[in-house]
């Protein structure tokens, strides 16, 4: 897997939510440890992890993002979230919450169980 410790600029910042760490796939298969997913976690307002598992190389970077980057990485953690977000300030808070459609938010995943031999998968959908 590869780390990037993802680098908002000084005058905006990373929102955290009641589900902070999360994984977004191309895949059904989707979690912490599958091949297709990425995972986003917010360490600090100016900071967020960023992991991609099917990368090879185990070095570890960090990445200056522009304020476009930071808003749209912070519409996934709103998305990701389940009924609250945190932000650094009130009106970063109001900004990011502004066109968010709160009727269609999904607050939580469906689950779907299979098994297979003597191992049972979870998936989040």
């Amino acid at each position: 897997m590869q780390w990037l410790f993802l680098v908002a600029p000084k005058d905006t910042s990373f929102i955290t939510s009641d589900s902070p760490c999360f994984t977004i796939s191309n895949s059904k298969l989707n979690g912490l440890l599958s091949p297709h997913s990425t995972i986003y976690f917010p360490l600090k307002p100016d900071i967020c992890l960023y992991i991609k598992l099917n990368m090879k190389s185990k070095a570890e970077y960090y990445m200056k993002l522009d304020k476009k980057q930071v808003r749209d990485i912070n519409s996934l953690i709103l998305s990701n979230s389940a009924q609250c977000v945190v932000a650094k300030d009130k009106i970063h808070l109001e900004k990011i919450t502004k066109n968010f459609d709160y009727k269609n938010h999904r607050k939580s995943r469906d689950i779907s169980i299979s098994e297979i031999g003597p191992y049972t998968m979870f998936i989040a959908e």
